[in-house]
């Protein structure tokens, strides 16, 4: 089941919708780290606030049919370094209609895709490690 909302687990649990690294970096340089790394990726960026460590990409195709999906980081100052937390949400297109579905990264939902996305983004955060909670 997991820890307490809130709490932080070494290894993914099922209600899991957050991933967070953890990095000796300064909130400053992981900002700056992770900026030039969805840029790298080939993301766009909907949302850019410095000064209070937040970054929004704009939606984006994903590898699963017809899913588009958003990257939402907040990166803050941690005692020893910066913490860069993930959510993601996801939009389900269909050729007759559209509806947004949200789903934060849950791994057990329909829309998992948007957790891999993820967990494949923050895997390249360099010198980071990863840890998962959920709100």
């Amino acid at each position: 089941m997991g820890p307490p909302a809130g709490q932080e687990a070494t290894t993914p649990f099922p209600l899991a919708n957050v991933i967070v690294v953890h990095t000796a970096d300064s909130a400053r340089t992981a900002y700056q780290n992770l900026t030039a790394l969805l840029l790298a990726q080939g993301y766009q960026l909907a949302e850019i606030d410095p000064a209070h460590g937040r970054l929004t990409t704009d939606y984006r195709r994903s590898d699963y049919r017809r899913i588009k999906v958003s990257l939402r980081f907040v990166i803050s100052p941690h005692a020893s370094g910066a913490l860069v937390e993930e959510r993601a949400i996801g939009q389900v297109s269909i050729e007759a209609s559209r509806f947004g579905v949200e789903c934060r990264g849950t791994p057990k939902m329909p829309i998992a895709c948007a957790w891999s996305e993820m967990w494949r983004l923050a895997s390249l955060y360099p010198a980071g490690s990863l840890a998962y909670k959920r709100d």
